[in-house]
Order: structure tokens, then C-alpha cells, then sequence
């Protein structure tokens, strides 16, 4: 797995009744280590455990859609064994 950093453009929303429209675009900066890299976007976990068994070894996976991806950045190839 590399690790990157994936420039992606987020929704925006505001919590409870509003008066106004939401109108601004969230630019978001993420890093982690490529699961998945395919036409329809990016899966980036933020910790693996090579060594559990229970059948969960990704910390906090997180797809983004090719349609939201700005830029993508190879920072390195994953450490370890």
C-alpha cells in the first residue's frame, strides 16, 4: 500500500434551521494508505493491523469519489515488514 495525500473537494452543510443557502465548497487535505484505487474513486485507511484475525484489520476507512479528487500526492510506500 502507498501512502498519499488526496486534495478532494467535501460537501458543505450547516446543523438546524437556516436562513440562508449553503454555498461554499469544503476543501479538504487527507492522508493515509491506498486500499483501493479504481475508476470510481479512492479508499484510504488510516491504520492497518497485518496481524488481526477477527476480520477488521483497517482503522477508519474512507472512500472518496474519483468526481471529488483534485490532486493525489505519493508520499511514500507503506513501512513494515
Amino acid at each position: 500500500m502507498d501512502i498519499v495525500e488526496v486534495e478532494w473537494e467535501d460537501s458543505a452543510a450547516d446543523d438546524g434551521w437556516c436562513s440562508t443557502l449553503v454555498k461554499r465548497k469544503k476543501h479538504i487535505r487527507t492522508w493515509g494508505a491506498v486500499m483501493q484505487d479504481d475508476e470510481e474513486g479512492m479508499a484510504l485507511v488510516f491504520g492497518l493491523d497485518p496481524n488481526e484475525n477477527s476480520g477488521a484489520p483497517y482503522l477508519c476507512p474512507l472512500f472518496i469519489p474519483r468526481s471529488a479528487i483534485r490532486k493525489v500526492t505519493k508520499l511514500g510506500p507503506k513501512r513494515g515488514k
